[in-house]
Order: structure tokens, then C-alpha cells, then sequence
């Protein structure tokens, strides 16, 4: 038996099981967010680190890690109350103002620092969106629930979709330049979006409509969703769409169908937690330890930019939407990350022939400080806001 194939076989499988112990251990022993340890072992193994992981583009470990964000995305999709949004019109309006702000400021520093424009636009599109892998597992780990706990999730929702059709149409203005094709650059941009929200509009709606057909409730229904976003997956991948939005899109359109998820579903059961494991430890297997410690001090200003502009926004917004500053401010801090979902949509352009993490290192570190102390600021905030329930057994 050729042990050097075998040994290969195994990298993530062992991984997995290792990011899961060290996960669990940092919870138990000091309160780690559980995320933010499989982040730390990912790029400790990945990258020009250890580079035990190898190559993270491969096409079926890429596949994987879509599903497992696919998942997430379809959860966090089903907690935001779009019709909570409308009725909150200084929230949502908030929520635009702080993205648009960070979008602001980022691109103008990047200028400043002699970055290309169109670069420029894609780092800042990046820094203004938010963490619903991160911020849905610290959530469900600590069962946490509140007015904190809805604004933080509800601002980030906004923050993806903003940051999306920001970085989608950077992508058209990259695809024009490069060949000079305005109706390729309308795909990238345009088409695409409205394809991949039309997928998760499709499936939101034929699913349930499949389930009702069945007959008797359906007593678990883990399986159908897992087995349909899988599907979703696929199909956008292969049509060069986005899963990111279509799941997103998929779990939106599931809620306000009112299809009921038992608390048996939370986080996809045993498969999401997996899932969960591979997902971080690819997002810190992206990075490389060459590109964070070039951009370090950058990204360290990107990191306070972000934060300064989600503080200050909540602080003068606080005034008129009866929270309070000290609640609205904790939103704020709650829905500071960014990781997963920065690196899945840049694995996205990479496919399109525009690898930006390659080169832009102040997004690599700003998006590893995140990665790392995102999850760890989430928890602070909502256990500040008295929202994290009890341990288990007391």
C-alpha cells in the first residue's frame, strides 16, 4: 500500500476531527467560541503555515464547503422577519447607512494608500458585509435570543446583500475592462443575481409545496432541506450563479411561507455541526501567513473602521429608535465579523479569473482578525446584553 496517498486521503477527515477537540476544549477551558478555534487550527495547518492541508481549491472539498455555507445561509435566512424590517423602517435604514459608510471609508482609504480603484471597491464591497456562519453558530452555541440577538442578525442579513450587489458589480466592471464585453459584464453583475435569487425563490416555494403533497406532516424535515440545498448548490455552481444568494434567498422565502422547523433542526442537527467544522477550517486554511503579516497594519485599519462606523452609526441612531445606546451599541459590536462569507465570495470571483486575496493583503489580515476575534466579540456583546441562556444542567 503507497502510504503517501493514504496519508493524503486523510488530511481532512483528521482535520475535522482535530478541529472539533481543539473546539471544544477552548469552549470548555475559556469560554472560546467554538468557530473561532477551528479558524485558528485551519490556518495554522493551511496556507505557507504548516501547509498540511494542501490545496483548499479543489473541486470537490470546494463543493463541500458551498454545501455547508449553503446550510447556514438557509437557517440564517429563516430567522430574518422581512416583514420586521418594514416595520422598523430607522433600523433598515440604519442598517444601509452603516454598510454604505464602512463601503465609504474603506474605499477611500485604499485609495490613499495607492490601491487600484477597482480593487479598491471589491476590498471595500468585502469589508461592509457581514458573518452569518459566525454569527448563526455563536448564537444557536450560546441559545441566545433578544432584541441584541434579532438586530444583530437582521444588520448582518443586510450587510450580505448590500455587500453582494456591491462586489457583483465590481465583478461586471472587472469583466469590461479586461475584454471589453458589456453584455458579459451585465451577466456577471445583473443576470446573475437575478438568476441565483430566482433559484432560491423556486425552491422556497416548490419544496413545501412537494412536502404538502406527501400527505401526514412530515415529522423531521433535516433531511428534505439538507437534500435541497445540496441540490441548490449544485445547480448554481454549475450554472456559474451565486449560492450564497440563492440560499439565502431559499431559506427567506421558506420562512414567510410559514413552513415550521422543529428546534430538532437547529443547525441542521449532527450534519451541521460537521459541517460547521470543515467550513472554518477551510476559512482559515485560505489565508496565508505571507499575505496577513504583509497587510497586518492595514488590515488593522479596516478592522477599526468597521468598527468605529457600526459604533457611531448605533450611538446616533439609538436616540430615536427607543433601544437605548448601550443595547443599540452592542448590536453593533455583535455583528462585527467577517470571515466565511468573505472567502466564499472571493472563491467565486477566483473562478471568474480575478483572484483578490491573492494579492490584496490588507483583506487577508483584516479578514483572519475577524476570523479569529469576530466570534469572540459576538459572544462578549450578548453576554454584556444578558441574552446567552444558562448553561446546560443548571
Amino acid at each position: 500500500m503507497d502510504a503517501i496517498p493514504l496519508l493524503s486521503s486523510l488530511t481532512w477527515p483528521v482535520a475535522i476531527g482535530l478541529g472539533w477537540v481543539v473546539g471544544e476544549l477552548a469552549y470548555r477551558a475559556w469560554g472560546v467560541p467554538r468557530v473561532a478555534a477551528y479558524g485558528l487550527l485551519g490556518f495554522l495547518l493551511g496556507g505557507t503555515q504548516l501547509g498540511w492541508l494542501g490545496d483548499v481549491h479543489q473541486r470537490e472539498l470546494l463543493w463541500l464547503v458551498h454545501v455547508a455555507f449553503g446550510l447556514t445561509l438557509f437557517e440564517f435566512g429563516y430567522r430574518i422577519n422581512l416583514n420586521w424590517l418594514l416595520r422598523n423602517p430607522g433600523f433598515t435604514a440604519q442598517g444601509v447607512i452603516e454598510s454604505l459608510l464602512i463601503f465609504l471609508l474603506v474605499w477611500l482609504a485604499c485609495g490613499w494608500l495607492g490601491m487600484e480603484p477597482l480593487l479598491s471597491w471589491m476590498v471595500a464591497a468585502l469589508a461592509a458585509s457581514g458573518s452569518p456562519a459566525g454569527l448563526m453558530r455563536v448564537i444557536n452555541e450560546g441559545r441566545a435570543s433578544g432584541i441584541v440577538t434579532e438586530r444583530a442578525l437582521h444588520g448582518s442579513a443586510l450587510q450580505c446583500v448590500i455587500a453582494v450587489l456591491l462586489f457583483k458589480l465590481a465583478a461586471g466592471a472587472w469583466t469590461l475592462s479586461s475584454l471589453g464585453d458589456w453584455g458579459q459584464a451585465l451577466w456577471n453583475s445583473g443576470a446573475m443575481l437575478l438568476g441565483s435569487a430566482a433559484l432560491g425563490v423556486g425552491f422556497g416555494v416548490l419544496l413545501p409545496w412537494l412536502i404538502d403533497r406527501l400527505g401526514p406532516p412530515v415529522p423531521d424535515t433535516t433531511l428534505p432541506y439538507a437534500i435541497a440545498v445540496m441540490l441548490l448548490v449544485s445547480v448554481t455552481l454549475a450554472w456559474t450563479l451565486s449560492p450564497v444568494l440563492a440560499t439565502l434567498v431559499f431559506g427567506l422565502v421558506a420562512r414567510h411561507r410559514r413552513i415550521g422547523l422543529t428546534s430538532a433542526q437547529r443547525n441542521f442537527g449532527a450534519l451541521g455541526d460537521v459541517m460547521a467544522v470543515l467550513l472554518f477550517i477551510f476559512a482559515g486554511a485560505a489565508l496565508d501567513i505571507t499575505l496577513v503579516l504583509q497587510g497586518w497594519w492595514v488590515g488593522v485599519l479596516i478592522v477599526l473602521l468597521r468598527l468605529g462606523v457600526k459604533l457611531g452609526v448605533a450611538w446616533v441612531a439609538a436616540r430615536g429608535d427607543g433601544l437605548g445606546r448601550h443595547k443599540a451599541m452592542l448590536a453593533g459590536v455583535a455583528s462585527t465579523p467577517i470571515s466565511v462569507f468573505v472567502i466564499l465570495l472571493l472563491e467565486q470571483a477566483r473562478v471568474m479569473g480575478l483572484d483578490v486575496l491573492g494579492t490584496i493583503a490588507p483583506l487577508a489580515a483584516a479578514t483572519w482578525l475577524l476570523e479569529i476575534a469576530g466570534p469572540a466579540l459576538t459572544r462578549w456583546a450578548l453576554k454584556r446584553a444578558h441574552e446567552l441562556a444558562p448553561p446546560e444542567g443548571r
